[in-house]
């Protein structure tokens, strides 16, 4: 709850329609500009990463993105 709280106060706002793999074919045609969250298998994602691919975008799991903050900051 901490994490969707922090989310709704420093964005623009927040757009959930309920399936991962369409969030991320949103963001592979422009109308979401990135999309996250945790818990995922991945069955619920994979279409959607592979759209994500096809149109030139990056995908990363959460640690991935961590090190590559952290990496960042030195």
């Amino acid at each position: 709850m901490n994490l969707l709280s922090h989310l709704v106060k420093n964005t623009h706002g927040l757009r959930r329609l309920g399936s991962a793999s369409i969030d991320l074919a949103y963001v592979a045609c422009g109308r979401f500009d990135l999309f996250f969250e945790y818990d995922l298998k991945p069955w619920d994602v994979a279409a959607g990463m592979m759209i994500v691919r096809e149109a030139g975008g990056r995908s990363a799991t959460f640690p991935e993105i961590w090190k590559g903050c952290r990496e960042m900051k030195q």
